[in-house]
């Protein structure tokens, strides 16, 4: 399931928005192999929700600065003693400011 709402503004010299998520996933395979070479597969699930935010401004022809970034709070679902944390390789907090010169 994934729900989504935002909102988004535009004018002479800006640009931006914000959107707001929730996702819910099931049966995701999962795979792994084990020192001694056993191979564990399971399925689990997963929660999230968080925020996306992506702005430009233009104060003069040709010169910008552009911000993107996203928060985000993932948790597995349904996969044993994993229920309830933190999703592994998924930053919580992160943003970009990158200016730019054409």
């Amino acid at each position: 399931m994934r729900v989504e709402v935002g909102f988004r503004e535009q004018t002479a010299t800006t640009y931006g928005f914000i959107d707001l998520w929730r996702r819910t996933f099931s049966g995701v395979p999962f795979q792994q192999f084990t020192a001694t070479g056993t191979q564990i597969t399971a399925t689990y699930g997963a929660s999230s929700y968080g925020v996306d935010v992506q702005g430009r401004w233009e104060p003069i022809p040709h010169l910008s600065l552009d911000l993107s970034g996203d928060w985000q709070h993932d948790v597995y679902t349904d996969f044993g003693s994993l229920t309830g944390l933190v999703l592994q390789r998924q930053p919580r907090l992160q943003f970009r400011l990158t200016p730019a010169y054409d």
